[in-house]
């Protein structure tokens, strides 16, 4: 969303994506895990951040990043 971009970058943006003119926007979404999980929601998030570190440590191929990433929710 451009409303990210800080002000003095919005007219002149392409210099630092490679990308100039009209930005694909849509509209914004909000996710309220109580809706759609119940109370175990926060869980699953969790859980779910907690994948994402390991994958990304295990891409940047760092060992302690892996092990730190696995004890994360203990």
């Amino acid at each position: 969303s451009i409303d990210n971009v800080p002000e003095a970058w919005q007219k002149k943006t392409g210099r630092v994506w490679g990308k100039g003119g009209e930005w694909p926007v849509q509209e914004k979404v909000k996710i309220s895990l109580q809706d759609q999980f119940g109370d175990g929601g926060w869980f699953v998030y969790r859980r779910l951040m907690r994948s994402w570190r390991i994958a990304n440590a295990r891409s940047a191929g760092d060992a302690y990043r892996i092990r730190s990433a696995r004890k994360m929710l203990t």
